[in-house]
């Protein structure tokens, strides 16, 4: 990993204590009082609860990714209708998934496949969302623990 990416990295790390402590903050921005009449305080007050959702997202992100990769390997659908990885780990709706895209547009865009966090969801089978809508029969994902 070069320096450069090496330093970003350990920036976004270092960063989650703040995140955890705004995201606190915040997560109650509602129940304090405010001006109702105050235009400005209920401005603010909703960017509190926006800045909040936000900042609640990349410390959720962070925290995933300084965990550790549990398994990787190709997802097939088990027993149940699930898709797993080999050492079981299963993937339901609404589950966290990450996986090596490797879409030709990705490959031609980025220069290379490369992992994607996402989530799984269920349109008649499991799929990958935000944004990929990729079937997550047989692709390689990994799980972290």
């Amino acid at each position: 990993m070069p320096k450069e990416f090496s330093d970003v990295k350990k920036a976004v790390f270092d960063v989650e204590w703040h995140l955890e402590k705004a995201v606190n903050a915040l997560k109650n921005v509602g129940d304090y009082s405010f001006s109702e009449s105050d235009p400005s305080e209920k401005g603010l007050a909703r960017t509190f609860y926006e800045v909040g959702d936000r900042l609640s997202w990349a410390f959720s992100r962070i925290q995933y990714l300084k965990k550790d990769i549990e398994c990787e390997g190709l997802l097939r659908k088990n027993s149940q209708g699930r898709y797993e990885l080999p050492n079981g780990d299963y993937f339901t709706s609404g589950n966290t998934i990450e996986f090596l895209d490797e879409r030709p547009e990705t490959i031609d865009y980025y220069g290379g496949s490369m992992w994607l966090l996402s989530r799984v969801e269920h349109a008649g089978d499991y799929i990958t969302t935000l944004g990929t809508d990729v079937s997550v029969d047989g692709i390689y994902a990994r799980s972290r623990r």
